[in-house]
This record gives C-alpha cells, sequence and structure tokens, in this order.
C-alpha cells in the first residue's frame, strides 16, 4: 500500500508549475499504445511529463482520468475523479468528524495495480489538504496544498 501513497503524493506535486506539457509527438510509443488499448475512448487527451514519469490527462464516459507512465510503458497509478458522494461511507464519516469545518471540494478514486485507495479534497479559507484514504477508509496521509488565490 505504501507504493500507492508515494505515487500518489508525487503525481498530486507533479500537477504544479513544474510540468511540462507537450503535444503527443514527444510520449513514447509503447506509452501512447498502452493508453489506446486500456483506454480507447480517452478524449481532450493531454500530456506531460514529471519527475521523468509521463501523464496523461483525459476525459473518458463523463470522467476525468490522470494515469502517470514509467518510460518503459508501465502504468505507475490511476487517479479517477469521482462525485464526492461516491467516497465510502466510513471516509465521509471521518471528514465530517474531522474535518467539519473544511468544503470538500474533489475525491478521487486512486488505482495501482490492485491496491485501491481514495483522495479527498478539502478547503476552507487559506488551508486545503490532499486526504489519502487506504482501501478499508483509514486515512493515510494528510499533504497540505496551496488553496486557490484570488488574483485580480
Amino acid at each position: 500500500m505504501k507504493n500507492i501513497f508515494a505515487f500518489t503524493i508525487l503525481f498530486l506535486a507533479g500537477t504544479s508549475a513544474f510540468a511540462q506539457f507537450f503535444n503527443s509527438s514527444h510520449v513514447p510509443e509503447g506509452i501512447k499504445e498502452n493508453l489506446k488499448a486500456q483506454f480507447p475512448h480517452a478524449r481532450k487527451l493531454e500530456w506531460s511529463k514529471e519527475s521523468g514519469a509521463f501523464q496523461a490527462a483525459f476525459d473518458e464516459h463523463n470522467k476525468r482520468i490522470y494515469v502517470l507512465y514509467n518510460t518503459d510503458g508501465s502504468e505507475i497509478v490511476q487517479i479517477t475523479e469521482i462525485h464526492k458522494a461516491k467516497l465510502p461511507h466510513n471516509i465521509r464519516k471521518t471528514l465530517r468528524k474531522n474535518y467539519n469545518t473544511f468544503n470538500l471540494v474533489g475525491a478521487n478514486v486512486i488505482q495501482t495495480g490492485s491496491e485501491k485507495g481514495f483522495e479527498a479534497e478539502v478547503m476552507k479559507a487559506k488551508e486545503a489538504y490532499n486526504l489519502v484514504f487506504n482501501e478499508r477508509g483509514w486515512l493515510m496521509s494528510v499533504e497540505p496544498v496551496a488553496p486557490p488565490t484570488d488574483e485580480h
């Protein structure tokens, strides 16, 4: 289970200003073939590179999906946005108990091989966190993130 959280943190940190966005001509063919085989209906595909890994971000069946690939084409982690109400009951219970002053602004399913976890994105005023839970709903990681700013 450690892999899922290590790569999730890498992935979440990788969506920062350090990501290199580019077109698919810079992505190795093996990675593009794996993505097409796994997600034949992917739409609005965007590629970036973070920490030596390639990230595909796309829509499929009305869901936003992010997949991080090693340079050899093997999948590291898959993160799928879900409706907040689709978080398991025990995770929602933890959020109500320990983060009741925060707004739940996003939810994801995290899949690494056969391991599954969940992420809840919570925010209030000038505080924001990515909370990572294992499949049983145990809180495994709390990562502070910069909340959105009101730039005029």
